[in-house]
């Protein structure tokens, strides 16, 4: 006959490293012990009560469940030590975590200037001066614009806006990893916008 000891240091040893590998994994090796308690001791109740001789399956069962209690208690203890990998790891997370957010970048201080191309004259004005900038209009003539594109740029709607005031950061200058136009809260944002409409089609 087989003997079941080596199947179960085997499934013992893959408990313990489970159970290591964090705190759910350690509380549901913990539910299993109690079930499998629960489990061998009912079955230990009915075979006395059929008074049977060999209650050899019952006893391996509440020895595997009280294994398996051992093992997650002692992972919950080495979870809790500040020396345990599991805490380094956890400890290491929140200092990159920490770091990213101290992080400083060239374009702190500076707000994104959006894309103002086709947008609508008084949309541009709410959405710069809501990003604490302010804005200039001029009457530009967009045919070329609309001839390069092969648009219709009715009138009303804007071109892009000029570069001046403004800085060019890269996307690793800015938090959010998005390059493009940035101008400090206060900077004048010059806009041209259509009087008419230009038609490139």
């Amino acid at each position: 006959m087989e003997k079941p000891l080596p199947k179960i240091i085997i499934a013992l040893l893959i408990a313990i490293f489970i159970a290591n590998y964090s705190d759910t994994l350690t509380v549901i090796v913990f539910l299993i012990s109690l079930l499998l308690f629960i489990y061998g001791l009912v079955m230990l109740f009915i075979y006395l009560y059929q008074k049977r001789q060999n209650v050899r399956l019952p006893s391996i069962i509440l020895i595997i469940s009280f294994a398996l209690f051992v093992v997650s208690l002692s992972s919950g203890v080495i979870h809790s030590s500040e020396d345990s990998p599991y805490i380094q790891q956890i400890i290491k997370g929140k200092n990159k975590k920490t770091a990213q957010q101290n992080k400083t970048y060239k374009s702190d201080g500076y707000e994104k200037v959006p894309n103002t191309f086709l947008m609508k004259k008084e949309d541009v004005e709410k959405e710069i001066t809501d990003l604490g900038l302010k804005v200039r209009f001029f009457d530009a003539n967009l045919q070329s614009e609309a001839d390069k594109k092969r648009i219709l740029i009715p009138e009303g709607t804007c071109n892009k806006a000029e570069t001046d005031n403004t800085k060019y950061f890269t996307e690793k200058d800015t938090p959010d990893g998005e390059s493009g136009y940035y101008a400090k809260k206060g900077a004048t944002i010059i806009v041209g916008y259509a009087t008419k409409d230009y038609d490139g089609r």
